[in-house]
Order: structure tokens, then sequence, then C-alpha cells
């Protein structure tokens, strides 16, 4: 009989890729030697192929629309880091066609996204791997993110010092 998935026993293994990792100094501890390596598909599918070989049953992609910070909501003028993100879908499309990973866990933002959009876009990640997509709806509470696409700025929230 089969074991099922759901079972208390097993756990399944997932790794959150990330530019050259969540750690600030991530940058400065990588081979990466130029940073558009980072915005390039080889970079990406290497790490899929590496993740596949070295028994990861999903990985994660993030999606943002304003560049990463130190402190949430505020942009600051931090040079030493790669900044920024490719589109989740697209980079999931290119994990997708090129790897043997399982399964590519897709973040999208749909505070400011057209849901049909998303919808579309998802599917069309569901015809390349069927069975090896899922969705993780993401909301943005930054106020930076309205005005990357062109909306009004939302209420920015503030750290509560107590």
């Amino acid at each position: 009989m089969e074991k099922d998935s759901t079972d208390s026993g097993s756990f399944r293994l997932g790794l959150a890729l990330e530019g050259t990792g969540w750690h600030p100094a991530s940058w400065l501890l990588s081979s990466v030697t130029d940073a558009a390596e980072v915005f390039d598909g080889t970079y990406w599918t290497n790490w899929g192929h590496a993740a596949a070989s070295g028994g990861i049953d999903f990985i994660t992609l993030e999606d943002g629309l304003s560049l990463q910070t130190d402190r949430f909501g505020i942009a600051d003028q931090v040079h030493d880091r790669v900044r920024g993100r490719l589109d989740p879908v697209v980079t999931a499309a290119v994990l997708l066609a090129t790897t043997d990973i399982n399964e590519v866990v897709v973040s999208r933002n749909v505070t400011h996204s057209n849901p049909f959009s998303v919808a579309a876009q998802v599917a069309s990640l569901a015809a390349i791997g069927p069975g090896r997509v899922v969705w993780r709806p993401q909301v943005s509470a930054d106020a930076r993110d309205a005005t990357a696409v062109g909306g009004s700025a939302t209420p920015q929230l503030l750290i509560l010092q107590l």
C-alpha cells in the first residue's frame, strides 16, 4: 500500500530561492562576480538542477513590485547588495522547462494585479509542468508597491514602538 503524503510521519523539503540568498551578506559570500548573473536564466537553471539532484522536493520563488530593503516600506541607499527580482512566473517557466525539480511554488502579488491575468499566468505554468506548480497569493502592505504599477499609494503601515 502506498504511503499517503499527508501522513504525519513524512515531510517534504523545500528551498526558497532569492537572488544570491536571503541573508544580507549572501552577495559578499556568493560565487557571483557580476550582479547581472543573478538576472540570467542560466543562474536559476543551475540552482534548479542543484536542488533536484540534492533531493529538494520543491522550490519557492518570491514576487516583489518594489526593491527589497532592510527596513519595511522604507527605500534605502544600500549599494553592496543585489536588489530586484525576476518575475517569478517567468523564472518558474524556465525552471519547469529545463530542470527536473518536482514542484515550483510561485508567489504572486495580488494586491495590485488583475486576478484574470494572474490566473492565466498560473494556468500557463500548469500547462508546462502539470502537477508541478503551486500558487501562493501574496498581499502587499508596502505603499511603494502601488506606485510601482501606477496606482495610488496605499496607506503606509507604521511599526508600532512600545
